[in-house]
């Protein structure tokens, strides 16, 4: 019995030794069968960084680690640089072939990837050397012995023969450059003159001069109505500084180039005349000629009623022998009143009654865009005012010899509007005109007002010498002069032209608005003359969508002005960057004929600087010449003045720098006005002084 027990003591602990022994050797199976596939899934979900190091860029640089397809990639396949340092791709799975390379050059650069491809095992770093790739070099003229060239004080070259030379670094696109010839002298002693040294770069530079010669020329001048400090140059160098009234001299090589430049200007910006040509002998009649403050040049302090208040919307007149502004100010209950002064070519004189109130109709009320004209006899001014209830009436009021102006009892000169007493009558932006139609001069003005739809429509209406109005656009309820007369239209414009009346002004056409223009029959009708697709009265018949404006952008603030028997336009246009460029065109009085004399670019107007916004331009002749005034924005706004050449360009005659008029460059300007007065033109603007405070400037050009 014990036996048998025995035996199955042993035959059960054999099974559990079996059994043991399955398991251990599961067990080993399962370690060693296992571990490649786990240790194949730790490899694959393992990443990698390649971070790169760029050096030398000046541009943009697009670079792309090899996963994108076809031309679209996101940030993790391509990233775009613009400036030195560490860059990195991140993610990248290990065991992966890489290759770095470059989907965009700068421009005028070559950039060189290193250790570009590999296969990533470990994070790497990389390096993108960038070089720049223009040359920069001139030519030599007269040269007896060497002389050393300066390239921005950082290269000097010794060149000892005449002719064709170039700096050994190369330059980047967008470096600016100054080429000097040290000591201005050779090594025999003679005067070296530079031009065209000074630039920034685009491409290649060749067209560098320097002019030697041992014959010295003079290029001298008179400095004329400065106030404040200035500093010209030759040819970007000799720099002499001015604190008064004065005579200058800058000495150049016979032969050689000058180009008397202001470095730097005073408040009243000065305008070089003669300043540009070639030494074959000495020169003496260069004027430097500085704009003067007519407003009390004081920097803080305008021609404000008050100068503690604000004041907006200048418009300025000459009528009779004095130069008349017109403004919005507000007064201490903060309400916009129109104001008025006249100057007399030495102060300015209040013609508002120099009372805490305007020449509002309703003191009580804003008033805004005031605009003056005259009859010849008296001085008329149109305005838009706030009549209590919420809506802006169109008054006018016209000034007898007492500077009293009529308009008492109250309403006695509300007769603009078409719907004066509707409850949608809210008008905004009148103009006003003095035409002669041959026979004789009639008063006409125009505005936007709201149709019973709430549509803006352009009105018009002449004024009969009498003191009544009298509507001349065809005197429908609904419907003004628009083309389109379900579309709004704004800030219209009159003008009289070869004994006839023309409109201009800016209308939507659903995808933009248009410069319209239109011509008056001297009875009720209006007839569209802004291109070869309008023709008379059928305009109204057709689907022509577009009117004066260059491209497809919208087209604001026009204003036509009479030049050399020609009618010129001028307006703000937005560009394919909508950047609003201002452009100008000529219109030749027959066949519709409209011309651009803007330099006719899609993209650039008359700007100082296409990349920057204009807006308000303004037309007007002065001493026989043709100038363009508006706002142009460069980090703050500026009132920027060029004069029209007769063909396609415009010279500025603001200080042709940075800066425009304004007193203070780095203040904020309202839209500007110009005049002409005793053969001299005058622009007027708005300007936040010290306090915050808007000022009403007024400057007078030298010219």
């Amino acid at each position: 019995m014990f036996g048998k027990l025995l035996k199955l003591k042993l035959s059960e602990r054999l099974n559990y030794f079996e059994k043991k022994i399955i398991l251990l050797i599961f067990s080993i199976l399962l370690i060693f069968g296992c571990a490649p596939e786990e240790e194949s899934k730790s490899t694959k979900s393992r990443t990698y960084s390649i971070n790169a190091v760029i050096s030398g860029l000046n541009g943009t640089l697009v670079l792309s680690n090899g996963t994108g397809e076809d031309n679209v990639y996101d940030s993790s396949e391509a990233i775009a640089i613009t400036e030195d340092g560490d860059y990195s791709f991140s993610g990248m799975e290990a065991g992966k072939h890489y290759n770095i390379s470059i989907l965009q050059q700068p421009i005028a650069q070559t950039c060189r990837v290193n250790e570009e491809s590999g296969i990533l095992n470990a994070d790497i770093s990389i390096t993108v050397n960038c070089e720049a790739n223009a040359t920069l070099g001139g030519t030599v003229n007269g040269l007896v012995g060497s002389v050393t060239l300066q390239k921005n004080s950082d290269e000097e070259i010794n060149i000892t023969s005449n002719g064709q030379f170039y700096f050994g670094n190369p330059v980047n696109v967008g470096d600016s450059y100054l080429v000097t010839a040290k000591d201005s002298k050779s090594s025999t002693g003679q005067i070296c003159s530079e031009s065209n040294n000074k630039g920034v770069v685009k491409g290649n530079v060749e067209n560098i001069q320097i002019t030697c010669s041992s014959v010295v020329r003079t290029i001298s001048g008179n400095i004329k109505n400065l106030s404040g400090t200035l500093i010209l140059q030759n040819n970007f160098g000799g720099d002499q500084t001015f604190s008064e009234n004065s005579s200058f001299t800058f000495f150049v090589a016979d032969g050689a180039q000058f180009n008397i430049y202001v470095k730097s200007q005073p408040k009243g910006k000065c305008v070089v005349s003669n300043g540009k040509g070639t030494a074959i002998a000495d020169v003496s009649n260069v004027e430097v000629d500085c704009w003067s403050l007519v407003d009390g040049v004081n920097s803080g302090i305008g021609i404000n009623h008050d100068s503690s208040f604000n004041g907006d919307g200048v418009y300025l007149h000459q009528f009779s022998t004095k130069l008349y502004a017109t403004w919005s100010e507000k007064n201490s209950y903060n309400l916009y009143q129109i104001r008025v002064k006249s100057y007399d070519n030495s102060s300015w004189i209040e013609e508002d009654g120099a009372g805490s109130n305007g020449i509002n109709i309703f003191k009580s009320f804003k008033a805004v865009n005031p605009v003056l004209a005259d009859n010849g006899t008296n001085l008329v001014a149109v305005w838009q005012e706030d009549d209590g209830t919420g809506k802006d009436l169109i008054p006018w009021s016209k000034q007898d010899s007492y500077k009293n102006w009529n308009c008492l009892p109250e309403r006695s000169c509300l007769e603009l509007n078409k719907n004066k007493y509707s409850s949608n009558y809210d008008s905004e932006t009148p103009t006003i005109t003095l035409y002669n139609n041959g026979t004789d001069n009639t008063t006409y003005s125009s505005w936007v007002e709201k149709n019973s739809s709430g549509v803006k429509q352009i009105r018009v209406s002449k004024y009969n010498n009498n003191s009544t109005w009298s509507i001349v656009d065809g005197n429908d309820a609904s419907s003004g002069i628009n083309f389109n007369s379900s579309k709004n239209s704004v800030n219209p414009f009159l003008k009289g032209f070869n004994n006839e009346l023309y409109a201009i002004w800016s209308e939507d056409n659903s995808s933009s608005y248009q410069i319209r223009v239109a011509k008056f029959d001297n009875s009720s009708s209006w007839n569209f003359k802004e291109g070869t697709n309008c023709i008379g009265n059928n305009c109204y018949l057709t689907d022509n969508k577009t009117g004066l404006n260059k491209s497809t952008g919208s087209g604001s603030n026009p204003m036509l002005e009479v030049f050399n028997n020609n009618l010129y336009a001028i307006w703000s246009e937005e560009n394919s960057d909508t950047r609003t460029q201002i452009r100008v065109s000529k219109y030749d009085g027959s066949n519709n004929s409209w011309s651009f004399v803007d330099g006719n670019d899609a993209n650039k107007g008359i700007n100082k600087d296409y990349r920057n916004n204009a807006s308000h331009p303004k037309l007007v002749v002065a001493n026989s010449n043709l100038y363009a005034v508006w706002l142009e924005e460069n980090g703050s706004t500026q009132v920027r003045v060029a004069q029209f050449d007769n063909s396609s360009s415009w010279i500025f005659k603001d200080g042709d720098g940075f800066d425009g008029l304004n007193v203070n460059t780095a203040r904020v300007t309202g839209k500007a006005s110009a005049a002409e007065y005793n053969n001299q033109l005058y622009v007027a603007w708005s300007e936040t002084n010290d306090n915050n405070t808007t000022q009403i400037r007024v400057a007078r050009a030298p010219f």
